[in-house]
């Protein structure tokens, strides 16, 4: 192969390989189901400690946990994030907390010991935990690979 066709290689995989990772955009979201903090707690998946403590949540006959303004925390373990085994996808454990005010915000919360556990300590003042979700973000682009770019069989007798 000579310089000009070594070239011409080169710059076919270098516009394939950036189309390929311009298109890293998020793909479709899965979503776990509102209340995913009543699994947790039927599962007794959580720990309390200090000032946590399992309350209601939302409604009368959900649950929720309650924290502050004392030192407290409430660990809980949603199991493996991922519903599915592509490693290009992206999973975010979410929070909904109220405040003492009585508004709410989704946040994220911290990592905890283990892969699986997540933590959220009191702040101070009053807080409530009455939701958890979790996102995942299946990628659009796992079957962008130069190893599948279909090559040409060359013939060596010209």
């Amino acid at each position: 192969m000579g310089p000009t066709a070594r070239r011409r290689v080169l710059l076919v995989a270098t516009v394939v390989c950036t189309a390929c990772l311009g298109n890293l955009d998020d793909g479709e979201v899965d979503t776990t189901t509102t209340r995913y903090i009543d699994t947790i707690c039927a599962e007794n998946a959580y720990q309390l400690e200090g000032s946590a403590r399992r309350t209601t949540g939302l409604t009368q006959d959900s649950c929720g946990f309650a924290l502050g303004p004392e030192p407290g925390r409430v660990a809980f373990d949603v199991g493996p994030v991922s519903f599915s085994s592509n490693p290009y996808d992206t999973s975010e454990v979410t929070v909904l907390l109220r405040a003492s005010d009585g508004s709410f915000s989704w946040e994220t919360p911290e990592r905890g010991e283990s892969a699986d556990e997540y933590v959220v300590e009191a702040r101070g003042v009053p807080l409530e935990i009455v939701d958890v979700r979790i996102h995942e973000v299946v990628s659009d682009s796992v079957d962008c690979s130069m190893a599948r770019y279909p090559h040409r069989r060359r013939s060596w007798r010209r």
